[in-house]
C-alpha cells in the first residue's frame, strides 16, 4: 500500500486517531504517514471542541468559513530581533544595494535566452488524457467531501439531507470511474465502501425520513425521483466500465453497480408504496 493511499484514507476515517486493521501494518513502518495521522487525529479533536454557533445564521457563516478560499499564510513572519542584530544576517534589500543591476540585468537575459533555447530543443510531449487523470489533484475531491459535509450540517429537511447525500454519491462514483485505469485496488475498495456506505446508511435513511412524512404518492414519487435517476445512472455507468477495467478495478466496480441497484430498487418501492414503507 502506497503512502498516498494510506493518507487518502487516513482522511477518509471517521476518527484518523483509530485506523482500521489493514492501515497499521504501513504506519508501524513509515514515520510520515505517522506524523500525517498524529496531524489529522489533532485536528479532528480541535474541530469537536469548537463551539456550536448560538443561531442558524451564525452556524451557516461559521462552516462557510471553513470551506473559504484564502491564502494560507496571512502574514509575513517578522525575523527575531536576536538574529537581525546580531551581524551574521543581512536583509536582502541590503545586499540588491551593493548590485550593478545592469550587470545582473544582463545576466538574466543571457540565462533567459539560453534556456529557452534549450526547451525548444527538448519541448515536452503534450500530456495524454490518460496521464491528466492520474496527475488528478485529489485536492479537488476532499473539497468536494468538505463542502457536502458543510451541506449536510445546513439542512434542515430529509429531502435536503437526501439530495446532498444523491451528489456526494455522486462525486464517489465518478472518482471510482476516472481512476478504475490508474488507482489500485486499495483505493478502489476504498471507495467502493464509501459509495455502498453513502447509498445504504445515507440515500436509503433519508428516503425512510422522507416517507414519514405526511404527503401524497405523487408528491414523494416527486422527492426521490431525483435520487432514484442518479443510482440509475450509477448502476448504468459502472457495469458499463466494468468488463474493459484493469482486473484490479473490476471487484470495485461491481460492487458499486450492486450497491447503486440495490438503492434504486429500495428507493423506488419506497417512492411506489401506497401505505407504509
Amino acid at each position: 500500500m502506497t503512502c498516498d493511499v494510506v493518507r487518502t484514507r487516513l482522511l477518509a476515517l471517521p476518527a484518523p486517531a483509530r485506523p482500521t486493521d489493514d492501515l497499521l501494518s504501513h504506519l508501524a513502518a513509515c514515520p510520515a504517514c505517522r506524523a500525517v495521522q498524529a496531524e489529522a487525529a489533532r485536528l479532528d479533536a480541535v474541530i469537536a471542541a469548537l463551539p456550536v454557533p448560538s443561531s442558524d445564521a451564525r452556524k451557516g457563516t461559521f462552516l462557510d468559513s471553513l470551506a473559504a478560499d484564502g491564502p494560507v499564510i496571512r502574514s509575513i513572519p517578522v525575523l527575531p530581533s536576536s538574529l537581525a542584530g546580531s551581524g551574521s544576517f543581512r536583509p536582502v534589500g541590503s545586499w540588491l544595494k551593493r548590485l550593478d543591476l545592469r550587470w545582473v540585468g544582463g545576466v538574466a537575459a543571457a540565462i533567459a535566452v539560453t534556456v529557452g533555447g534549450v526547451w525548444i530543443a527538448n519541448r515536452p510531449k503534450p500530456i495524454q488524457q490518460e496521464v491528466a487523470v492520474k496527475a488528478k489533484p485529489r485536492q479537488e475531491l476532499l473539497k468536494k467531501y468538505t463542502d457536502h459535509h458543510n451541506a449536510l450540517a445546513k439542512a434542515r429537511t430529509a429531502p435536503d439531507r437526501l439530495k446532498t447525500y444523491a451528489v456526494w454519491s455522486d462525486d464517489i462514483q465518478a472518482e471510482a470511474c476516472s481512476m478504475s485505469n490508474a488507482a489500485d485496488r486499495q483505493e478502489m475498495n476504498s471507495l467502493a465502501s464509501q459509495y455502498e456506505r453513502m447509498v445504504k446508511d445515507g440515500m436509503e435513511k433519508q428516503a425512510r425520513q422522507v416517507a414519514d412524512q405526511p404527503m401524497t404518492v405523487d408528491d414523494r414519487q416527486k422527492v426521490l425521483q431525483d435520487a432514484i435517476a442518479r443510482l440509475t445512472t450509477a448502476e448504468t455507468e459502472a457495469r458499463k466500465l466494468e468488463p474493459d477495467a484493469r482486473t484490479d478495478a473490476r471487484p470495485a466496480l461491481k460492487r458499486i453497480a450492486d450497491a447503486a441497484t440495490a438503492g434504486r430498487k429500495t428507493l423506488t418501492q419506497i417512492a411506489e408504496a401506497r401505505g407504509a414503507p
